[in-house]
Parts: structure tokens; C-alpha cells; sequence
């Protein structure tokens, strides 16, 4: 009976790892299979794909849209200089730099806006790799697989130890994946946030021709800074979690001491 416990204990990890981790002999084995699989990555990469769609046909709308609102603009600065009796050239003629070089910037942006907002969220990740030392954009999937690889070295121990000290382990290697999960989830929400933002935020753009509307062109940059700001706070957190695996891993011996 005891056996057959010990078995079961054995095998619950291995169904929450959905038969993954099963299939690998050894750490190193398992972080193989996640580099030829990755198929969040994969998905990432599809949502990616659908979403950069958006902006060329969202373009139209937000050039009509800044042009209507600058026109709108621009008869309404002049229209108040003439009920004031304030038409002078110099006056003029810098209101229409000011008004080009606005139009000129939010036509960019309209135009470039998926572009540079990807660079900029991107900057942020790679800024946090570069930081936690492992020089690269850390995916949801690595993340993932470094539960993978986390629960399975405890798990493959379960048979050396005691009952009770084979409950509390088996529950430690569903736990640290479970919270592993938690966090790939929540880095992968926030990619397919980041590209959202990107991509979304071209019709936006076409508020900034008016003084009464540039707030609501302004806000999409204020939110694509927010978002790169949560992945570099979350890429730290994942690489710090990573490196701290990776040693547990090469100091762990399979017995309670190092557990």
C-alpha cells in the first residue's frame, strides 16, 4: 500500500506536466525538447503577426482623422485672431510652422508608430536581459520550461525518500510549477498587451491634429511606456528567478540537505 502511495505520488507531477516531463531522462534532455517545441513562442508570434494587420488598415482613418481635426484647428486659431484684429504676418506665419511641424509629427507617428513602439518595448526587455546577464528577450516558454526542469529534478528523487518526506516534495514540485505557470502566463498576457498598444495606437494618432483632443493621442504613448515598463520589471524578475533555478539545479544532490 505504501508503494502503491509513492506511485501515485510519483505520477501526479508528471500529469500536471502533461506527459512532458516524462518523456526526458534529464534536465538538459527536457530543456532540449522546449527549444525544438516552443509553442508559445509559436503563438506569440501568430498573435504578433494578426496584430501588426491592424495598423496599415487603421491608417487611413487616423490621417483623415488628424486632418479633419487640424482643419478644424486651424480655422478656429485664425478665426479668433480675426474677431481680435490680431492678423499680423510674423503672427501668421508662426502659427502655420507650428501647426505644420505638429501635423508633421503626428503623421509620422500614424505612419511609423507600430515600428517604433515595437523598438521601444523591445528596448525595455532587452535592457532587463542585458541586466539579469542573460543577454537576451526571455520568453513565456523558456520561462515555462524552467519549471519543467525544475519540478522533474525533485520529482525523479521522490523514490529515495520517506512517505512523508515523498508527500511534501511531490507537493514542493507542483507548487513551484504551478507558480512558474502563474508567471509565464502573466509575461506571455503582457506581450500580446505590448502588441495591442503597438499596433492599436495608430488610430489615436489622428487626435493630435486639435489642441482640444491631443490628450487622447498623448495617452497611447503614456500606456506603451507603462506596458515596456511592466516587461522590464517582469523580464528582471523572471531572470533573477531563472539564475537562482540554475543554481539550485547544479547544487542540488537529490537529498533533503540540498532540497
Amino acid at each position: 500500500m505504501k508503494k502503491l502511495l509513492k506511485c501515485i505520488l510519483f505520477l501526479v507531477p508528471f500529469m500536471l506536466l502533461s506527459g512532458m516531463a516524462s518523456a526526458a531522462d534529464t534536465t538538459a534532455q527536457a530543456a532540449e525538447i522546449a527549444k525544438v517545441s516552443a509553442p508559445a513562442s509559436g503563438l506569440l508570434k501568430l498573435f504578433q503577426t494578426n496584430a501588426a494587420e491592424w495598423g496599415p488598415r487603421l491608417t487611413q482613418y487616423a490621417t483623415y482623422l488628424l486632418f479633419s481635426l487640424g482643419l478644424m484647428q486651424l480655422v478656429w486659431t485664425f478665426s479668433l485672431k480675426a474677431l481680435d484684429g490680431n492678423l499680423e504676418l510674423g503672427g501668421i506665419i508662426a502659427d502655420l510652422i507650428r501647426f505644420i511641424m505638429v501635423m508633421g509629427f503626428f503623421m509620422a507617428m500614424i505612419e511609423y508608430f507600430p515600428s517604433w513602439g515595437g523598438k521601444v518595448v523591445d528596448s525595455f526587455r532587452k535592457a532587463a536581459g542585458v541586466a539579469t546577464g542573460l543577454g537576451k528577450d526571455v520568453t513565456p516558454s523558456e520561462m515555462f520550461w524552467v519549471a519543467v526542469s525544475f519540478a522533474w529534478r525533485i520529482v525523479k528523487e521522490i523514490s529515495a525518500f520517506g512517505f512523508g518526506t515523498a508527500v511534501i516534495t511531490a507537493i514542493m514540485a507542483v507548487i513551484v510549477l504551478l507558480c512558474f505557470t502563474f508567471i509565464s502566463c502573466f509575461m506571455f498576457a503582457t506581450l500580446v498587451e505590448s502588441f495591442i498598444v503597438i499596433n492599436a495606437a495608430v488610430l489615436f494618432m489622428g487626435f493630435g491634429g486639435s489642441s482640444w483632443t491631443r490628450e487622447f493621442a498623448i495617452a497611447p504613448l503614456k500606456y506603451l511606456i507603462s506596458v515596456g515598463a511592466k516587461l522590464f520589471v517582469l523580464t528582471l524578475i523572471v531572470g533573477i528567478i531563472i539564475k537562482s533555478s540554475n543554481d539550485w539545479l547544479k547544487a542540488y544532490n537529490g537529498d533533503m540537505t540540498s532540497l
